[in-house]
């Protein structure tokens, strides 16, 4: 089933057993850093810019609580037991205004720093979350036990809309006006709530992009599969260097194409061919990239452990600073 799915709280006290990784001999090469692969309570599955504070989010794939990882540079706290089940992205569009989504339906929703609940009325998982404004747009379905199906809604400021409900294809991330998933990949037209279809050959993951003309998508199962899409069509694009399922994607206006995937995957996209580390920092699989601050963030863990779950944290920068791991109080 793992396989299938995957192929304002302050920081200030800190709890006596705090997990400190600045004595740990952790991997590095060149601008590549791991920061810790020992993150209990789950994975960590999608990151988002707060202002100037990172947050993570994931939790215990195995049907337990969701967590949240937060900081910066200098210090990230672990945040246990955020929600009663994982959660698997988060998105915003300022400061203090996000919402991080996950399992069984699971919201959970900051405004002006002030957390709430707002659940979707389903009890499929939502794997992607995009906040445009005061519209929420959510991805996501069923996966497994000969069920799948995808789903995407809609909340207006006041309530939650089916915008499309029994898809053929699982969805699994949601990126402005595009949607992606199992052999497909939808734009949506917001004024009309109507799909255009783009058939792919392969599973999509992830979604990112500059502008609706202008988005990349990676995925695959075995092979890596990177997509571009041009403005009228999808192009793949060179995995030269590349193996494994690629997880997430991230660029934007003026930014790289940074990728990651299973195994440790770490690259970046210039002059037209990826930039890797000369080794893979670790052994766990990566989920989602994220830029902030001016670095680059890779967050993942052992996705396909059946039993307790473990988060990983991979940081690119010149600057090479490592911060301190503590629990929040």
């Amino acid at each position: 089933m793992r396989c299938l799915l995957i192929c304002a709280v302050a920081c200030s006290a800190k709890d006596d057993d705090s997990a400190d990784n600045t004595d740990k001999n952790l991997a590095s090469d060149g601008p590549w850093q791991l920061i810790t692969d020992e993150i209990e309570g789950g994975v960590l599955l999608g990151a988002w810019s707060d202002g100037p504070t990172l947050r993570i989010v994931g939790g215990d794939l195995g049907g337990g609580t969701g967590l949240m990882v937060h900081g910066d540079a200098d210090e990230l706290c672990v945040e246990q037991d955020v929600t009663e089940r994982a959660l698997w992205w988060i998105h915003g569009d300022q400061a203090g205004e996000w919402t991080a989504v996950g399992e069984a339906g699971t919201v959970l929703r900051s405004t002006g720093g002030v957390r709430t609940r707002m659940d979707v009325p389903t009890d499929a998982t939502l794997f992607g979350v995009h906040v445009d404004a005061d519209q929420t747009w959510v991805a996501g379905g069923h996966v497994g036990s000969g069920e799948n199906s995808g789903e995407i809604w809609r909340h207006d400021g006041e309530q939650w809309h089916a915008v499309a409900s029994n898809l053929p294809h699982v969805l699994f991330k949601v990126w402005g006006p595009w949607f992606v998933g199992q052999d497909i990949a939808y734009r949506l037209d917001a004024d009309t709530e109507t799909l255009e279809e783009f058939s792919v050959d392969g599973r999509l993951l992830t979604v990112s992009g500059a502008s609706k003309d202008d988005a990349w998508a990676v995925g695959g199962l075995v092979n890596p599969l990177i997509l571009h899409f041009n403005g009228e069509e999808f192009e793949p694009v060179s995995t030269t260097g590349l193996s494994g399922s690629v997880n997430g994607v991230f660029t934007g206006t003026g930014e790289d194409v940074w990728i990651g995937g299973n195994y440790g995957m770490t690259a970046r996209w210039q002059d037209e061919r990826w930039d890797i580390p000369s080794f893979p920092l670790t052994s766990d699989h990566l989920h989602a990239v994220w830029r902030h601050q001016g670095a680059t963030w890779w967050v993942g863990g052992d996705l396909f452990n059946s039993g307790a779950n473990h988060g990983t944290i991979i940081r690119h920068s010149e600057d090479g600073r490592v911060p301190l791991l503590t629990n929040c109080e």
